[in-house]
């Protein structure tokens, strides 16, 4: 299994959900969100098209990955996904 926690404001909502998800063998960041996509865990396309408009930060076990990274990165057994929302701001 893989931790996934999604915190942040997400279209005018408040966010601090945690999930399981099954891994797969060579599952990466990228895969597995778009795994819960289908699925439409937040809706459709959710993770999607945030990381499209780069509007989310994504950690692995509290690093940060830069996006071509999520799709290489291989996910562990125990890993957590974090998905933050980007805060604007100055």
């Amino acid at each position: 299994m893989v931790n996934i926690r999604v915190a942040g404001i997400f279209q005018g909502v408040p966010t601090n959900e945690l999930m399981q998800e099954p891994l797969r063998a060579g599952d990466t960041p990228s895969a597995i969100l778009a795994r819960l996509d289908k699925k439409k865990v937040f809706g459709r396309k959710f993770f999607s098209s945030l990381m499209k408009r780069n509007q989310i930060v994504i950690l692995l076990n509290g690093e940060r990955l830069e996006p071509a990274e999520t799709k290489k990165k291989t996910v562990e057994e125990n890993d957590e996904i974090s998905v933050l929302s980007v805060i604007a701001g100055g």
